[in-house]
């Protein structure tokens, strides 16, 4: 078992005993007098200015092009990216809410609140997503009416497949692999670009 997976059971099993020890169940909390292992903490690999550049400029005019705007000048989490709605973006302003986030839960989605109430948060935009986001609504009212009925956009989101429908996280996750795969540039997770921009 991993570290981190041994410290998570060490928790669930010190708070049981607690509760066990609390109601006379068992004398003592034995787990409270173990030390679990500190999982050690993988390397932290960012792009540089450059590597950001190069992803931007190849995936111009991708369907996901405005989710990863988004991810890599906000630092936005990936959930929160693909359960924002057009409500909340205030182009004028040039900010937007996160109050939304789409999360994979039991073989389906989930549309919710963000992970944390901190997470809650209004982020300001630059100049370049906000003109990216005016073109992408243009195109996506395009889509609209080229898909008739089959347009299904409901929840009035900003990123969406084809015919108006919910982004898989995972399938955003798995693109944004094959893409880097074909550029000159570090190695990431698409999680990281949240922390290439809190870097840059």
């Amino acid at each position: 078992l991993s570290e981190k997976t041994v410290r998570n059971t060490h928790v669930v099993l010190r708070k049981a005993l607690a509760d066990a020890e609390k109601i006379g169940l068992v004398p003592r909390n034995v787990a409270s007098a173990t030390n679990p292992p500190i999982p050690s903490k993988p390397d932290l690999v960012t792009w540089t200015t450059e590597d950001l550049a190069t992803f931007l400029t190849a995936i111009q005019d991708d369907p996901l092009e405005i989710a990863y705007q988004l991810l890599a000048s906000t630092g936005m989490r990936r959930g929160e990216v693909l359960g924002l709605r057009w409500r909340d973006v205030d182009l004028e302003l040039g900010e937007l809410s996160v109050a939304h986030t789409i999360t994979p839960a039991n073989g389906g989605l989930v549309y919710g609140p963000p992970k944390t109430p901190k997470s809650r948060r209004n982020v300001g935009l630059d100049g370049r997503t906000v003109a990216l986001l005016r073109q992408h609504r243009k195109r996506q009212k395009e889509r609209q009416l080229a898909a008739g009925e089959a347009w299904s956009n409901e929840l009035d989101l900003v990123v969406t497949d084809e015919l108006g429908g919910e982004i898989h996280p995972d399938a955003m996750t798995r693109e944004f692999d094959r893409f880097i795969r074909q550029l000159d540039v570090p190695r990431i997770r698409l999680h990281d670009l949240r922390h290439t921009h809190a870097t840059l």
